[in-house]
């Protein structure tokens, strides 16, 4: 493989993973503001809210969004690491 292919692979890779933590970040502001924005709640502590159930779905939703979006990448790297410990004889540790 080139220099060049290995350069627009990285940077492919890059940029997606770069989108795809955007968009999660983006769905979690727009779902806090969409709490604070709804919910009745005169005063706002961290401790109190933080067991409410509308808070838990909201968590639950975007810990599975950031899984989906970040399981390729993750599967890249540990078959990455795999292969680094299978054939250690190819790398030059300096």
């Amino acid at each position: 493989m080139s220099q060049d292919a290995v350069v627009a692979r990285n940077t492919y890779q890059t940029s997606r993973a770069f989108k795809s933590v955007l968009i999660v970040n983006v769905i979690q502001i727009f779902t806090c503001w969409a709490l604070y924005k709804y919910t009745k709640y005169e005063t706002v502590e961290i401790v109190e809210t933080s067991i409410q159930p509308e808070i838990a779905v909201v968590r639950l939703f975007v810990g599975l969004v950031t899984h989906i979006l970040m399981q390729e990448s993750m599967s890249g790297g540990v078959e990455m690491m795999k292969f680094s410990l299978n054939h250690p004889w190819k790398f030059v540790s300096y």
